[in-house]
């Protein structure tokens, strides 16, 4: 790894040192200042304001000083918020606080774009391993953070005086650090002319899952992390221990920044994010069993981990999304959403702490995970709501009761079909959703049409064939089922090489084609006995939807192209990943 991307993660530490150390005293500071203690988070709430507000100004200017003249500027405006920080505690004076967590916010919002410079100075096949390594440089601010604030607070008369001084003098180390990098220098760039729009960038759906991962990633750790300590104070335990948390909370930020990209080039960012969201629900159950040290400690050590997975995959795909005159204004939207969910979660988290406790704080933060786990699988949820929209499942529904000639054992063995082959490429739960009205539609007509001999057994076979048929079609491709992707990468870890869609595919569809038709013979066969023969009851209804079906539209034929080519698309991952474009 090249000399820049080892200084850049050396600032990286400085500047995560800094972090980790108001992290650990921020909230604690503003607890002993403020006379309302539910806005002891406020100054840490603000510094993630300022970073928010800085992230797009950053980038821009950036992309006309350079990033070396712009981290200079923003070293200063740190120094000069420590300073005044300092001054502020020895008078004790609480708003004023907040210049100081503003000034500090700023620098980071600069000190964000370091994973970014890493890609500009690194080879492009070492890209994800740079920001990777840039990111690491947060394992010694695992160590000096935490110790800094525990050992600098008490060093004047005035408690964490001493705390603001070591800021000064990390940021000031950094300056040094600074002078001596060698980045590349601006581009001349005009994004009305030579750029896409910002919109049409921000459409992409890898674009959204990158921003959401690392957006949703970050909210989820500021929110616990930032309760965390008024938690463990609440709970009695010392600050020493506070510090001990937060220290290891750090370092399972970083540590796994060593090996995160090589996962990343190996898997994929798509499966190293969903394990992040994975290890964010494991740190919500510790949380749940205990409020002891060792609970906190595992906890934060896990979300930090998780926090690694989502913000690194989110980044290391969003380098994907653009070109590099469109990098600037890509990174800036990137990191403005990123850091405004993060300072919204800062300002929520003492007041959720405060009026509702630390059960709620992690129950808060539930549906954040679920929004990941959504945007992961947004492609297959999108062409299945195209899919209703223009009532193609009901042409499915209509050929399926035609085809069956009125045969009720028949027409379930369609509907299962026809449902297993939707869940390997929409998701299993979407086509579950699609499928289950049509199935209650034509229960309905035929309950409506008069005295049959099927009774309930019908309408409880079809309905369990769909949810049934639903579970097994979505084990016959990488993306029918969330839990695939667990597997798989269990799998590339037990055989030794990674398990692509292909690969997938010739180990789930066998599964499929043997489940659904054993599955099909014991609910309609041996279980509910649906009659062999044909009925005219059926047999009706499928003429009577076979009169009433509407020509294909231009937006059916449009989403059966889509879904033709997301099919085809999957299938040639591995050809279409081996071509190169010249120029791109």
């Amino acid at each position: 790894m090249n000399r820049n991307v080892i200084q850049l993660a050396l600032a990286q530490a400085s500047m995560m040192s800094v972090n980790s150390l108001m992290v650990t005293a921020a909230a604690i500071i503003g607890s002993h200042l403020a006379t309302n203690k539910a806005l002891a988070t406020l100054p840490l709430a603000l510094y993630f304001v300022a970073v928010m507000l800085t992230s797009i100004p950053a980038s821009l200017l950036m992309g006309v000083i350079g990033r070396k003249r712009g981290f200079l500027l923003a070293t200063l405006i740190g120094i000069i918020g420590g300073g005044c920080g300092a001054v502020v505690i020895y008078q004790g004076l609480f708003p004023l606080i907040f210049i100081c967590t503003i000034a500090i916010g700023v620098y980071t919002g600069f000190g964000n774009y370091f994973r970014f410079a890493a890609t500009e100075v690194a080879p492009a096949e070492k890209k994800n391993t740079a920001i990777s390594y840039v990111l690491a440089g947060g394992v010694l601010a695992a160590v000096i953070g935490p110790n800094l604030a525990n050992l600098s607070k008490d060093v004047f008369a005035v408690t964490y005086v001493g705390t603001l001084i070591s800021v000064i003098i990390l940021y000031s180390l950094n300056g040094i650090n600074f002078m001596f990098m060698q980045l590349p220098k601006p581009l001349i760039r005009d994004f009305r002319q030579t750029t896409r729009p910002m919109l049409q960038i921000a459409a992409q759906p890898a674009f959204i899952v990158a921003v959401a991962s690392a957006a949703i990633g970050y909210s989820i750790m500021v929110l616990l992390m930032t309760a965390t300590p008024l938690e463990m104070t609440h709970q009695h335990h010392e600050f020493s221990e506070v510090a001990f948390v937060i220290q290891w909370h750090v370092l399972g930020m970083f540590v796994p920044s060593f090996f995160t990209g090589h996962l990343i080039n190996r898997f994929g960012a798509q499966r190293i994010i969903m394990t992040g969201t994975l290890l964010m629900l494991l740190c919500i159950l510790i949380n749940f069993n205990g409020s002891s040290v060792s609970h906190f400690w595992a906890a934060l050590m896990i979300l930090g981990v998780g926090w690694n997975f989502m913000f690194i995959g989110g980044t290391s795909l969003l380098t994907e999304t653009y070109r590099g005159d469109e990098s600037a204004k890509a990174q800036a939207f990137n990191d403005f959403t990123v850091f405004t969910v993060a300072a919204a979660s800062s300002f929520s988290a003492g007041a959720l702490h405060y009026e509702w406790g630390w059960r709620f704080v992690n129950y808060a933060v539930m549906p954040l995970i679920v929004i990941v786990v959504i945007f992961l699988f947004l492609g297959g949820f999108m062409v299945s709501l195209a899919v209703q929209k223009w009532d193609l499942h009901r042409r499915i529904a209509h050929s399926l009761l035609r085809w069956s000639a009125g045969n009720a054992r028949r027409l379930v063995g369609g509907f299962m079909a026809a449902t297993a082959l939707l869940s390997m490429w929409l998701s299993n739960t979407a086509t579950a959703i699609m499928m289950l009205p049509i199935a209650l539609s034509i229960a309905s007509e035929l309950h409506s049409s008069g005295p049959h001999h099927l009774g309930t057994n019908f309408l409880k076979c079809l309905l369990l064939g769909i949810a049934y048929a639903a579970a097994i079609g979505g084990m016959g491709t990488l993306i029918g089922s969330p839990p695939n992707l667990f597997v798989a990468t269990y799998l590339s870890e037990v055989v030794g090489r990674p398990i692509d869609f292909v690969t997938w595919i010739t180990m789930g569809l066998p599964l499929v084609l043997v489940m659904l038709p054993v599955t099909w013979w014991f609910l309609t066969v041996l279980w509910f006995r649906l009659p062999a023969a044909a009925m005219p009851e059926l047999r009706s209804i499928g003429v009577a939807a076979a009169g009433a079906q509407p020509r294909l539209g231009t937006g059916a034929r449009l989403t059966l192209i889509v879904f033709v080519s997301m099919v085809a698309a999957w299938l040639l991952r591995p050809l279409l990943s081996s071509i190169e474009i010249v120029g791109a």
